[in-house]
């Protein structure tokens, strides 16, 4: 804590600012701790359920939104781990689920991917983002489903699911900078 004594196990929130010649910014978020060597009370009044989010939490309601509408189901453990990064495949799954994309069934088929498992609870997630489209791997022939996924890939997976399940037409601008820490070049071209 703020006297350098230790921080009880919980959930906490944080404030980071920062700024530089192009402007300033602000970011909120949350952050637990565990392990600090006081025990972890789970919350009584929870979140949908899951055991480590609060029913005050500032995303309760898309959660439980989330989880009625199966987008999401949590860990098996009751949690939610609301703080952890999405990894590249929950991104893939909760896309295709919110936006109602048929399911291709992968039946155990090599995914064509040296790190994914072709029997992991993602292979028909992965095998349907592939077959319509949506997801590419990398040019060492590994899909990195673990990994945590960029802004930039949720949001090539979003609109090529648009496109592939609600025919969106996507506009593309090949010109200017949208963004200051965006460049338009050749790096940037996938997205």
């Amino acid at each position: 804590d703020k006297f350098d004594d230790f921080t009880a196990d919980g959930f906490y929130q944080y404030k980071i600012s920062a700024g530089n010649l192009r402007g300033r910014d602000v970011e909120y978020g949350n952050f637990s701790i565990s392990g600090s060597g006081s025990s972890v009370s789970e919350f009584t009044d929870n979140c949908s359920g899951f055991s480590d989010v609060h029913s005050g939490h500032e995303n309760c309601k898309a959660i439980t939104w989330a989880k009625e509408n199966s987008i999401i189901q949590g860990y098996a453990d009751g949690r939610f781990r609301p703080n952890d990064p999405v990894k590249r495949v929950e991104a893939l799954k909760m896309i295709l689920v919110g936006l109602n994309a048929k399911l291709a069934s992968n039946n155990g088929q090599g995914l064509g991917f040296t790190d994914a498992n072709r029997f992991g609870w993602y292979a028909d997630y992965l095998r349907t983002g592939l077959a319509l489209g949506i997801v590419k791997g990398y040019s060492d022939s590994t899909f990195r489903p673990e990994n945590p996924v960029l802004r930039a890939e949720a949001l090539v997976m979003l609109l090529n699911t648009a496109r592939s399940t609600d025919k969106l037409i996507i506009p593309t601008a090949n010109y200017g900078q949208p963004y200051y820490d965006v460049q338009n070049n050749k790096d940037s071209a996938w997205y």
